[in-house]
């Protein structure tokens, strides 16, 4: 890093006294012996190098701790780039990763010729991917990273998680090299993602901070889902689809609930929804589900979903334009049988609850969700309350709220069988197998329906639509 570009002129401005060692030369980094050499004094109270050279029972198992002085030595100019380098990543190359501080360090190919290019381009993309961003703002760092797109510079990346507070240096999770294709890779999926899927992205900017803000940390918890769900990624580990939805299904069970207070990084939006007139818990529904359909796509596209289900390649989803209706809309996300049943039952739950929202009845409807997870039975109770329920209630455009629903609870008998459910079936004329879907996943698809938003109907009541 101190031989990048001008990094020397800007940064290796300081000196060191070094003490004459008798004898042997050797810097034990350079490997050059032809400079005075001593014991390392890093500068500052933070300082990258300082946490692996003199943590000898951690880091030098090998060597005697009380002869550190002869057993790691280096020479001035070693010394003063270790610091400069050090003071360089802390300040331009650190991040945030599921509220952990983490530190960059990049590597190359030994000998190769570097420029500012191999650092700018690091950080214009570490940016990208892991900072809080609004659309407004990120006209410099896109620009930066289409800048340094074609900068030729293969690398690794070490992302180093630490704790301080001015005196000490902890290192508290390691994310270890990530190829640079691969962080590419995760930077240009994500522009195409805003591209691609501008009918969900809308104006919410998708990196993995909004990916860290769904995944729900208990408050009493020292283990973060979210920082291992965020470096399996990052690792580029498989993700089984039962853990997404598993994810899912305690975040909607805390907007169901309003339990916001028991995670540390879900955000209370209760106030907000009431001032606007709204649901608390429909408008964490709809950002949830909104996220979580961009994150089933954006892990299926880098190959790390294992067991997610779709009728076209992930790759060929596009929903620039939002559909017409709501069949579109399931064909070009590729829903399966099963998933279309529970998609259209949540179009039918919602007519529902509106409906009694508007005799004063608080949406009752949504007591009969099983926000733990929608089982077989679950899922044939809802079916038969709905239909119950829907016979009394009066609509104005359709007669009763079940002349309204009735095409909807058709196309979810037609995908579900409440004997087979838990089992794998065969779809369509080719007899493509259909997945038994989990619990978690089936309430998820469930409340996909209930917060689409169709297209408004000219003769339709607004509010309906």
């Amino acid at each position: 890093i101190a031989q990048i570009g001008n990094f020397q002129s800007v940064y290796l401005t300081r000196r060191v006294e070094i003490d004459e060692a008798k004898g042997d030369r050797l810097c034990f980094i350079s490997g050059e012996c032809n400079a005075p050499n001593s014991k390392p004094k890093f500068d500052g109270r933070i300082n990258i190098s300082k946490t692996f050279v003199t943590e000898t029972i951690n880091y030098s198992s090998n060597f005697d701790g009380k002869r550190f002085d002869r057993n790691f030595r280096i020479n001035g100019e070693t010394q003063v780039a270790l610091n400069a380098a050090s003071d360089y990543l802390l300040n331009n190359l650190s991040v945030r990763i599921a509220d952990v501080r983490h530190v960059i360090i990049p590597s190359w190919l030994s000998g190769q010729e570097l420029d500012d290019a191999a650092i700018t381009g690091i950080e214009s993309k570490a940016d990208l991917l892991f900072s809080f961003q609004q659309l407004k703002n990120i006209t410099t760092p896109l620009e930066k990273a289409s800048e340094n797109e074609g900068a030729d510079f293969p690398f690794w990346i070490t992302l180093l998680g630490y704790e301080s507070n001015g005196t000490f240096f902890k290192v508290v999770n390691t994310i270890q090299d990530v190829p640079s294709f691969y962080f590419n890779c995760l930077h240009k999926e994500l522009e195409i993602m805003r591209r691609d899927m501008l009918a969900i992205v809308g104006k919410q900017f998708f990196n993995f901070y909004t990916i860290y803000h769904q995944i729900p940390i208990l408050k009493e918890t020292a283990r973060s889902e979210a920082l291992q769900f965020l470096k399996a990624i990052l690792e580029q580990r498989p993700i089984a689809n039962d853990t997404l939805w598993k994810h899912f299904a305690v975040l909607a069970r805390c907007h169901f609930y309003g339990s916001y207070k028991k995670y540390k990084n879900i955000s209370d939006e209760t106030e907000w929804a009431e001032g606007k007139g709204l649901e608390p818990a429909d408008v964490g529904w709809i950002q949830t589900v909104r996220i979580y359909t961009l994150l089933r796509l954006y892990l299926s596209r880098l190959q790390l979903l294992e067991g997610a289900q779709y009728t076209v390649s992930p790759q060929n989803i596009n929903l620039y334009d939002m559909p017409e209706n709501a069949q579109e809309w399931c064909e070009k996300l590729g829903l399966t049988a099963r998933q279309k049943a529970l998609f259209y039952l949540g179009q039918a739950l919602n007519s529902m609850a509106l409906a009694q929202k508007k005799k004063g009845n608080a949406k009752r409807i949504l007591q009969k969700v099983n926000f733990n997870g929608m089982h077989a039975e679950d899922l044939f109770t809802l079916h038969n309350d709905l239909v119950e329920n829907a016979s009394v209630y009066r609509d104005d455009y359709y007669g009763t709220v079940l002349d309204r629903i009735r095409d909807d609870l058709s196309r979810f008998s037609e995908g579900f069988d409440r004997n087979t459910w838990t089992h794998d079936s065969k779809m369509g004329d080719n007899q493509q197998v259909d997945p038994a879907i989990s619990p978690e996943e089936a309430l998820y698809w469930l409340l996909s329906g209930y917060t689409y938003r169709r297209p408004k109907n000219d003769n339709e009541d607004p509010e309906q639509s």
